[in-house]
């Protein structure tokens, strides 16, 4: 089945011209891999080709995406990739955000605790009440 889809997808891809993607054609291009049921194999191999020449500051843009279409589990594989070669709050507040859809609120306060707490004071106190439930993490 992974080949039929990657010829689909590929086609697909032709006739969107990638080398003019712009970030809307990207999310319908995520969409359909989606509405079609492709694998996360299937979807990681796409993402990896279409954003093979800007690999790592594209991983970001995967990440929300990948957050928008509520896989979670897929977007934390782009973000800790990211992460190993780039650090940025706002990778670290996405990555809090699917330890928090996903109920690992433990890792959740680990990774807020990364956050700049001038720029992400409103989300760190808004989940302070997580600390709360025997956690033993101190949220600023």
């Amino acid at each position: 089945m992974e080949d039929s889809q990657f010829i689909a997808c590929k086609k697909h891809l032709e006739s969107m011209k990638t080398s003019n993607m712009d970030l809307d054609d990207i999310y319908k291009l995520i969409n359909y891999m989606y509405l079609n049921e492709y694998s996360k194999d299937m979807i990681k191999k796409v993402l990896t080709n279409v954003f093979g020449h800007s690999f790592p500051n594209s991983l970001t843009t995967i990440a929300h995406i990948l957050v928008s279409e509520k896989d979670y589990n897929l977007a934390m594989d782009y973000i800790n990739l990211a992460l190993k070669t780039i650090k940025k709050d706002e990778l670290y507040f996405l990555r809090s955000f699917c330890e928090y859809k996903l109920g690992d609120y433990h890792k959740c306060l680990k990774t807020i605790e990364k956050l700049d707490p001038e720029e992400y004071g409103d989300v760190i106190k808004e989940l302070g009440h997580l600390s709360n439930d025997n956690l033993n993490i101190n949220v600023i």
